[in-house]
């Protein structure tokens, strides 16, 4: 790699969530050039300041690819669920053919969209959505509740019906989900940003017992379950399957977003 920046400084914005650690390496626990900004922030927030231009580069979710444009991004790289991610959960207390009233994460519009795919293109169900930011409050308000990331691995869902995105799109399509790539303003974008992306990554997959020890401090879950979500639940690569899984999901999305709002888009 080289230290010669092509665009400076360069700020980015990084998902603190465990499911990114792996692409985060470099930027979390370095090397990391002079020239590289870090501001951490939620997956919707991410988007919200790269549409703003407060940051330069992000692990975007993928629905935001719909909406930005002019985005570059590193070549086969991203956040894949093979089946079930574990970290996108609906839990309810209804079974899905009764839900009615759903409460929905703010901190992700993908996983969102994936939910009205799922509802709607998958068993022709129309369900009201109430964006939330208690997870007590929202569960104990609707029938049923979205909830990603860290949280959906370390709470009690005891007695609840718990249904997996990933899982349930795997079934009805037979193919990986793609949560998240990278989006990076083509302005800024360079070599040497990519090659170091790419090097993070390379390094994170490298070094997952090392991230499965600091995350099991921060968390406080085993660091063998860790490493088991990080290398089972979870690949960093995007091939030929997961951009069919993209074209068929956007074309999902599109199709619904044509007849009725998308909840959570705003």
């Amino acid at each position: 790699m080289t230290s010669k920046p092509a665009h400076h400084p360069v700020r980015i914005s990084v998902i603190s969530f465990l499911n990114a650690a792996p692409l985060h390496y470099l930027l979390q626990f370095g090397p990391r050039f002079a020239w590289l900004e870090v501001i951490y922030r939620t997956p919707a927030e991410s988007a919200d300041a790269l549409a703003a231009g407060g940051v330069d580069a992000a692990l975007l979710p993928i629905i935001e690819f719909r909406k930005l444009t002019d985005l570059a991004t590193v070549p086969s790289t991203g956040i894949v669920s093979p089946q079930r991610a574990r970290s996108v959960l609906l839990v309810s207390r209804k079974p899905l053919r009764e839900l009615s009233e759903v409460g929905i994460t703010r901190d992700s519009r993908t996983s969102v969209a994936l939910l009205q795919v799922i509802l709607r293109s998958f068993m022709g169900k129309t369900c009201r959505f109430h964006p939330f930011s208690d997870i007590d409050n929202a569960l104990a308000l609707y029938d049923a509740a979205l909830i990603i990331g860290d949280q959906a691995m370390l709470r009690d869902f005891s007695g609840y019906k718990i249904y997996d995105l990933a899982e349930m799109w795997h079934y009805h399509t037979g193919l990986p989900f793609v949560f998240a790539r990278w989006g990076i303003r083509r302005q800024v974008f360079s070599p040497e940003l990519e090659e170091y992306l790419l090097d993070s990554k390379r390094q994170g997959l490298a070094n997952i017992p090392f991230i499965a020890r600091e995350y099991s401090r921060r968390l406080g879950l085993d660091p063998s379950e860790i490493q088991a979500y990080l290398t089972q639940n979870l690949r960093y690569d995007i091939g030929e399957k997961e951009e069919l899984a993209l074209e068929l999901f956007y074309r999902l999305h599109d199709e619904l977003a044509g007849s009725s709002p998308i909840p959570g888009k705003d």
